[in-house]
């Protein structure tokens, strides 16, 4: 058994292996690319302040204008569920699957104003009069109950904290005075 016998079988062995690395490598490298886009595509968007998605969503519900079209039970559940899960990204506090007493009685510790407190509860007890007597509000009720909703919204909200309240702020003239 001699080298000169096997080396053709030798080198066309090394080409190969050679061939067959690269192909792998290659193959290998397009998958991270892939996984890395995949990753890069699936993050999240910033989750936004109770606030501004509860108002998105009054606006939308306006926008439907459902009582306008006698549909005012689907209006005050749509309008109570906004304001349910408001509540619950707003206090951390389970409302959504509860009665209106259910709901007020949990924000029975949560500050807010007097006013609020009982522009929400009229908002509740006029849907649950929709909702369960089959009672059809005025017009201006119903314009009234969406008020209220969007107030409460805006005078509940968080207040948000300045981001960079110790650094100056730069101007036109601030540069020109430096």
């Amino acid at each position: 058994f001699q080298f000169a016998e096997i080396r053709d079988y030798a080198i066309y062995g090394i080409i190969g292996l050679i061939l067959l690395s690269l192909v792998i490598w290659f193959l290998a490298s397009l998958i991270a690319k892939h996984c890395q886009r995949e990753a890069q595509m699936e993050k999240p968007a910033p989750k936004l302040p109770p606030h501004i998605v509860a108002i998105k969503a009054l606006e939308e519900l306006k926008n439907r204008k459902l009582w306008q079209n006698n549909k005012h039970k689907l209006y005050y559940s749509s309008l109570t569920s906004i304001l349910k899960i408001y509540i619950e990204d707003r206090w951390q506090v389970s409302v959504l699957d509860k009665t209106s007493n259910e709901v007020m009685a949990e924000l029975r510790d949560v500050e807010m104003s007097r006013e609020s407190r009982g522009d929400l509860m009229q908002i509740f007890q006029t849907a649950d009069f929709v909702k369960f007597a089959k009672v059809i509000p005025e017009a201006e009720e119903n314009e009234v109950a969406y008020t209220r909703a969007f107030y409460f919204v805006e005078n509940t909200k968080c207040e948000e904290e300045p981001h960079n309240r110790d650094k100056r702020e730069i101007t036109m003239e601030t540069k020109i005075d430096e």
